[in-house]
């Protein structure tokens, strides 16, 4: 996971992780987040903006695009969870 000198790589990493972990809270416990579509929405737009920022995007066009689809990436958390096995 670390290579000497790679930032870039780790930042990506842990941006991945929190998306990751922020999809996946609503739908192991449902009960403590009333809102967890919103969370899912919020975290994949957030993680989208990141990337973007990430890939040296300078236009704010860009910026809005890569944040519509990782909200839409997070809008379908919950469909594409159902696919990944927790150990």
């Amino acid at each position: 996971m670390f290579h000497f000198g790679d930032w870039q790589r780790l930042g990506l990493v842990i941006i991945f992780a929190f998306f990751v972990g922020a999809a996946i809270a609503p739908e192991l416990n449902p009960k403590k987040f009333k809102k967890g579509w919103l969370l899912q929405i919020v975290a994949g737009a957030i993680a989208g903006v990141v990337l973007g920022l990430f890939l040296h995007l300078d236009r704010v066009e860009l910026l809005a695009c890569c944040s519509v689809i990782g909200g839409f990436v997070g809008w379908l958390a919950p469909i594409w969870i159902k696919h990944i096995q927790i150990p």
